[in-house]
């Protein structure tokens, strides 16, 4: 799939306002994350990256556009290579998740052949009525290190040590060639702090082994120095992980639960398979249901669920209580209530058509509207699931 196959446009309510202290901007991008770009403007521009607000994370591999603020009178606007920024006007609040109303999505699929064209046309037009398991996809797990290990996991079990060698010196499978080499050659020294101080890239890296060179036991203290939003970003993926994780158990039950036996559909996925019923009535169950994450302040919708999660844990030595952090105050992991399945609104589908990449085969356009915080991807691979 090509960027351009794949948009995205943030619809906000962030109110504008003459005089306040934000700046509004529009953020295009594509080849860029989220933070990357903004990380990259705040350095072209002299901004402490603190300065910048966004409400959600848009995918890499596709054109975006989304709603930031910058906390300063300086006009940001600007171009780089693959991304820029455009001044809306001010307002009297940062944005933040809440501001968001929906994402609208316009997705093209192709290279399909007739037959699965029409069938993916088909479930599309199903979805409105039956929706699809709202799991986090494959991208927020884009920070999983060596394929298989979550440093949000260390922290919540404080172990210091093995958070910050994860962190630090362990590659993510999205990471460019230069930073893998950048985190081997720091892998390579590590534990000679003067060494990895000699490597350190930026100002937080410095910071961290040059505490560590004067006082090597000040492990908790040196993960502390790291930025608040790498922290929260390793820490919701641990969250968003084991989220999934009940979730597929939810949607087990679900198919098993009355007549025809267990019927589930099945994609594979970076972090675990995404299961969904197969079934219209088990798909029906899965709309009624929400799931809450764990941290602070969680609230259990009922005995089953709060069991699905500590029979989860108990295995990994791990209970609710562990996600209320405690060591680490510039950030904390807090519960919310997110549903087991959406429905997308405002479905538009266009094909299928003639693809104009592929000769001989067909592709389909699908344009729709999801709430904050679900996956346009996982729509895609509802229709494309294998099983019943």
């Amino acid at each position: 799939m090509r960027p351009e196959d794949f948009r995205v446009s943030e619809e906000s309510r962030l109110a504008l306002a003459d005089g306040g202290p934000f700046g509004v901007y529009l953020l295009a991008k594509t080849g860029w994350t989220t933070p990357e770009a903004l990380d990259r403007a705040a350095r072209d521009l002299g901004l402490p990256y603190g300065v910048f607000r966004y409400g959600g994370l848009k995918d890499r591999w596709a054109v975006t556009e989304q709603t930031v603020t910058v906390r300063t009178e300086r006009d940001c606007s600007g171009e780089w290579n693959g991304f820029s920024l455009r001044a809306l006007g001010r307002a009297a609040d940062p944005m933040s998740p809440g501001a968001i109303v929906a994402n609208r999505f316009r997705i093209v699929l192709r290279d399909l052949s007739a037959c699965g064209a029409a069938t993916a046309a088909a479930e599309a037009a199903r979805l409105p009525g039956r929706g699809f398991a709202n799991y986090f996809d494959d991208q927020r797990f884009g920070s999983m290190r060596d394929g298989q290990l979550f440093a949000g996991d260390l922290i919540v079990r404080r172990d210091w040590a093995g958070a910050l060698r994860a962190l630090l010196a362990m590659s993510g499978p999205d990471d460019p060639s230069a930073i893998r080499h950048h985190r081997r050659e720091l892998a390579r020294r590590w534990g000679d702090w003067p060494a990895c101080l000699e490597a350190a890239d930026g100002p937080a890296e410095s910071q961290v082994f040059r505490m560590l060179a004067h006082e090597p036991r000040a492990v908790r203290a040196a993960v502390n120095l790291l930025p608040r939003e790498t922290l929260a970003f390793h820490l919701a993926a641990w969250q968003s992980h084991l989220w999934n994780e009940v979730l597929r158990q939810a949607v087990r039950r679900a198919g098993e639960d009355g007549e025809g036996g267990v019927g589930l559909r099945t994609h594979p996925g970076t972090a675990g398979p995404y299961l969904s019923p197969a079934r219209p009535d088990a798909a029906e169950r899965l709309l009624r249901l929400v799931l809450p994450t764990l941290g602070r302040g969680i609230a259990w919708p009922d005995a089953p669920i709060e069991e699905l999660y500590r029979g989860l844990l108990a295995p990994l030595g791990l209970r609710p209580e562990n996600f209320v952090l405690r060591g680490l105050p510039k950030v904390q992991l807090r519960s919310s209530l997110r549903p087991a399945a959406v429905t997308p609104r405002e479905l538009e589908v266009s094909g299928p058509a003639a693809d104009a990449f592929h000769p001989g085969r067909c592709s389909l356009e699908l344009g729709f509207s999801l709430p904050p915080g679900s996956y346009g991807t996982m729509l895609v691979k509802a229709l494309s699931s294998t099983g019943p």
